[in-house]
């Protein structure tokens, strides 16, 4: 079977002449980055596009900015911006890949696509990082919670009688126990 056309990219020309400006070559980059020089040729082919989670050390090997040579990066930090970029981990974004996968539906071994859904990763997104922040005991604001005051719908409830539906104060109900 005949090998593909080079898709060669903007990107991996970027990683091309990035490497070669800083007098490396793919291998001794490899060995920097602790990956297969086979990986970084990837990269440079435009055969595979650099994830947002390479992108910074790639980045800093190279001596180039990460937008530069990962499509993927530079799109979290225009719609993010620098401030929440700052607070995404491997941990988050690996959250909300789930999240985005369990409202496509998709089945274990499926590939979710960041670029298909964008909208819903970013909603994804939000909601791995809301629950990253309520882990770690903080409001949206970074204020610590618990400070003994009843918060949300709990604060406006009042106590349900003989097991029954409790009123929220709010025109809803919530079942007691």
């Amino acid at each position: 079977m005949p090998r593909p056309a080079n898709p060669k990219t903007a990107e991996g020309l970027a990683i091309t002449e990035a490497v070669a400006q800083a007098g490396l070559t793919q291998a001794a980059v490899a060995e920097l980055l602790d990956v297969t020089p086979g990986f970084i040729s990837q990269f440079a082919s435009g055969h595979r596009p650099v994830p947002w989670d390479k992108a910074e050390r790639l980045a800093d090997v190279l001596r180039v900015e990460p937008r530069q040579i990962s499509a993927e990066y530079a799109r979290l930090m225009d719609h993010f911006g620098s401030s929440q970029v700052t607070r995404l981990d491997e941990a988050i974004v690996t959250s909300a890949i789930g999240v985005a996968r369990k409202a496509l539906g998709l089945a274990t071994g499926d590939v979710f696509e960041v670029e298909q859904s964008p909208d819903l990763f970013a909603q994804a997104l939000r909601v791995a990082m809301a629950a990253e922040i309520r882990k770690q005991g903080k409001g949206i604001d970074g204020s610590r919670q618990g400070d003994g005051q009843a918060g949300g719908a709990d604060r406006f409830a009042r106590p349900a009688q003989d097991g029954r539906e409790a009123a929220t104060g709010r025109g809803g109900k919530r079942k007691t126990a």
